[in-house]
């Protein structure tokens, strides 16, 4: 797991496109609030969970009082969707087994830069600074800055491993001049950003920090902090869902029972059709589940509904021959068996749990390590220990319920839900509720309190308005998470059916305890995914991004 500092707009798409899962990054740095610099902080808090931003209480109130007036949300409810963790300039504040200092910049607006301690090893990062000499002392003279501010901001700390620094126009960047002008030893250590490379002299002895995951700096011989493997288990599995109901008297448990177990790339880590022993949660790496089928065969997706992946199709794939056996590959020839890629696995997900609490215990699919894997295990007797005394395993049970009756395909079936993460998926499928209605029946009146929203699953619903009612059907708003064709279907005119995968409830009425404004009705025999409103709050609570997608609206097709 990770920060982010200063993300772009489109982070989690450069994220995923190096198959590193968005989710893992659950924290953004926030120098300040220039759109350059804060406008893809605003996006990775409406993406899955609930993100922590640290920055000072000064920039938090920026980004909220810009925020709230670009998106018509008050920053109260703004400040309801993430969590922050404010800093406070020289304090030392520890993180995931090492230390951030912040300090004040010289900039147009607030902004704080900061040095970072882990195992030996520290960076510091310039954020946006006005790093020149010359003028600092001439603010001083003027008395724009005072001689305490004058000495901290000419005092930079030089002496970190890697120092990255911006450079840029001035008055309220930092001249080239100021770096070239650093000693040869200095210089070794300095990577520079913000600016484009041909702005850097060829001959400057200065190099620039290029964009990329395949350029990633790695300060190497890092010591490895005390705890530092305890550390990783319980972030880990504090951020499954399946454990939130655990308490921290249950982490020297979890400490115990765990296992760490490593497989190569290519090696089969379950069989289908073995008995199933244990529980996976994937500490690095990338994983895959596997089915086959012969090309005789007539092959569609609703017969793998349990492991649809995550978008809308099911993948073929080269044939990569499990470590375990080469008798596979000769069984598959002659078969003439294609392997299917129907979901990945990412570090943070978890795989295995179903077997455990079926009757059979049998495994469904293969899984294969599709990269170096390394993942944390608990045996079947530890797992369903760790688990006795909270309701966790009854959530299990209720979710393969669900997902036999095929709810991760009805949720697939709609515009918005289907953009849902795995995990995300999986949550909601824990809160979905079957309910069945006949012909005429009134899922909800007119007036009654809004205690529910549903997901269509079998048949059709309309909208019931009393004789001279002025209800008007339409959503109020567009979510600002997806197009209007998402929203309001695929033409202007609002649907007056509402079929399988139309997501139907007054989101507002609901937030807020209000009566439904109009009846909704049954055409025929009707069967619905019910989402009751203490749910639906709670999974609004983990997933504040898709909160904001769905306020102010009445259905979602």
């Amino acid at each position: 797991r990770g920060l982010m500092v200063d993300p772009p707009p489109n982070s989690t798409y450069l994220l995923q496109q190096n198959s590193i899962p968005p989710s893992l990054i659950d924290g953004v740095i926030v120098t300040h609030c220039h759109a350059d610099h804060d406008a893809g902080t605003f996006q990775k808090i409406l993406q899955e969970g609930r993100v922590t931003l640290m920055t000072t209480s000064t920039i938090m109130g920026c980004f909220l009082r810009k925020y709230s007036a670009l998106s018509g949300l008050s920053q109260e409810f703004l400040r309801g969707v993430f969590k922050f963790r404010p800093v406070r300039i020289g304090e030392s504040i520890k993180c995931r087994g090492g230390i951030l200092k912040f300090f004040y910049t010289l900039h147009s607006i607030p902004c704080v830069g900061f040095e970072a301690y882990f195992g030996g090893k520290s960076i510091v990062f310039s954020a946006d600074h006005m790093n020149d000499p010359v003028k600092i002392r001439q603010l001083c003279q003027e008395g724009v800055l005072s001689p305490g501010r004058r000495d901290e901001l000419l005092n930079f700390p030089w002496h970190h491993d890697v120092i990255l620094h911006e450079a840029g126009v001035p008055p309220i960047h930092t001249p080239m001049d100021t770096l070239v002008s650093l000693s040869d030893e200095i210089k070794k250590r300095v990577f520079v950003v913000h600016v484009a490379l041909e702005t850097i002299p060829p001959d400057s002895g200065l190099q620039p920090a290029i964009p990329g995951v395949e350029n990633t700096i790695i300060l190497k011989d890092a010591e490895v902090p005390p705890h530092s493997d305890a550390l990783e288990i319980l972030e880990l599995v504090g951020s499954i869902e399946l454990f939130s109901g655990l308490n921290i008297k249950r982490a020297g448990e979890i400490l115990d029972f765990v296992h760490i177990e490593e497989f190569k790339k290519g090696d089969t880590v379950v069989t289908k059709g073995e008995v199933g022993t244990c529980f996976y949660a994937i500490m690095s790496g990338v994983a895959e589940v596997r089915v086959s089928r012969s090309r005789s065969n007539t092959y569609t997706a609703e017969n793998i509904s349990t492991y649809l992946n995550d978008k809308d199709r099911i993948k073929p794939v080269l044939v990569r021959y499990r470590s375990r056996s080469t008798e596979d590959c000769a069984t598959s020839c002659e078969d003439d068996i294609t392997p299917f890629t129907v979901k990945t696995y990412f570090a943070g997900d978890y795989f295995g749990e179903q077997s455990l609490i079926s009757d059979s215990n049998i495994r469904t699919a293969d899984i294969l390590a599709v990269t170096d894997l390394r993942v944390a295990v608990f045996y079947r007797s530890e797992f369903l220990w760790l688990l006795d005394g909270t309701n966790i395993l009854q959530k299990m049970s209720h979710m393969a319920r669900m997902r036999a009756e095929g709810t991760w395909n009805t949720i697939q079936d709609n515009a918005m839900l289907r953009q849902l993460s795995g995990p995300q998926k999986t949550q909601l499928e824990t809160y979905l509720v079957k309910l069945d209605f006949e012909d005429g029946d009134l899922i909800w009146d007119e007036g009654s309190p809004a205690e529910y929203a549903i997901l269509i699953d079998k048949g059709k619903v309309t909208f019931k308005t009393a004789p001279g009612s002025e209800f008007n059907s339409k959503n109020s708003s567009i979510s600002i998470l997806l197009p209007v064709t998402a929203m309001n279907g695929t033409s202007e005119a609002d649907p007056d059916i509402f079929e399988r995968g139309s997501f139907i409830g007054d989101i507002d009425a609901l937030l807020a305890d209000r009566k439904n404004a109009v009846a909704l009705r049954a055409i025929g025999k009707v069967s619905v995914l019910c989402l009751y409103k203490k749910d639906l709050r709670n999974f609004f609570s983990n997933n504040p991004g898709v909160l904001l997608s769905m306020l102010h609206t009445r259905y979602i097709l």
